[in-house]
């Protein structure tokens, strides 16, 4: 999911190595943290460690290291005012 607007990223550019996001083409470099090298998006894509356990199945060793989606979509998550 693109940090720019939210898009699937689904398409990858072999020869440049980069996953592309086809609404608004940001690009990320993935031999280097998906870190944006072209386009709106303002932060690389989230990152997902697997793994594989004993039976052979893959497994997520942690949670995502940060927000999925736009940076609109990040909300503090403090009560303001009791709401």
């Amino acid at each position: 999911m693109c940090t720019h607007l939210g898009c699937p990223v689904g398409l990858y550019e072999q020869q440049l190595e980069l996953l592309v996001c086809p609404c608004h083409q940001s690009m990320f470099n993935v031999r280097n943290g998906a870190v944006p090298q072209f386009g709106p998006a303002p932060r690389p894509l989230p990152q997902l460690a697997l793994y594989f356990d004993a039976n052979g199945n893959l497994r997520a060793q942690a949670p995502y290291d940060q927000a999925l989606g736009p940076g609109f979509f990040e909300r503090n998550t403090t009560k303001i005012d009791g709401i």
